[in-house]
């Protein structure tokens, strides 16, 4: 049983990870409401993001959570919030990551999940 259920999460990582949009790696610091500590924003697009951490994150798939994205300080781009559902999540010894669908973003939000993108277009080269 153990090893049917590890297998289906690793099937539905890997389809996640098969995606049509292009996401942005970025080192941005993020907060989730209702934890405490900070993680990293791993990667980002319009459509969704990927969190890392090294402590242990109780995200549960489907569920919604308030994530805050902390933009590095050299993209000028004010910190600013996006509602987002989780999709997966993926656990080891050395970290936790977790990969989320943006569902709430408000015009401001997306204006500013834009702005962030292109920077990291430009910075990622």
């Amino acid at each position: 049983m153990f090893f049917r259920k590890k297998k289906e999460i690793d099937d539905q990582f890997s389809s996640y990870q098969n995606r049509e949009t292009l996401r942005y790696d970025t080192d941005a610091g993020i907060t989730i409401d209702g934890f405490e500590g900070e993680g990293l924003l791993k990667n980002i697009s319009v459509p969704g993001l990927c969190l890392e951490s090294v402590t242990y994150v109780e995200i549960t798939p489907k569920e919604r959570y308030k994530i805050k994205i902390i933009p590095t300080p050299l993209a000028h781009i004010e910190p600013f919030e996006v509602r987002a559902e989780a999709n997966w999540i993926k656990s080891s010894e050395l970290a936790f990551e977790a990969g989320f669908s943006i569902i709430e973003p408000s015009q401001d939000k997306t204006s500013s999940i834009k702005r962030y993108i292109e920077f990291l277009k430009v910075h990622n080269r």
